[in-house]
């Protein structure tokens, strides 16, 4: 499953559990806010994650074009 459908599905279980709770609108709204603030995080950590990793394997690359660049050079 990818992770744009988790996302999806966590936002619209946010969403509708906190609508149909028992409480005044006020309340829900704020819940809402919370969890939209508290989800938006976890998205944003996700994403510097993410961004490390795509650094990390860009200079792997980087690294490995080097070293045949090196090789072929040599011979």
């Amino acid at each position: 499953m990818s992770t744009a459908k988790i996302i999806t599905g966590l936002l619209v279980g946010v969403a509708v559990g906190v609508l149909i709770a028992p409480a005044k609108g006020s309340e829900s709204r704020k819940k809402l806010s919370r969890s939209v603030s508290d989800l938006s995080d976890c998205l944003q950590d996700i994403i510097e994650g993410a961004r490390d990793e795509v650094n990390e394997l860009a200079d792997r690359g980087i690294e490995s074009v080097e070293k045949i660049e090196s090789a072929v050079n040599i011979t």
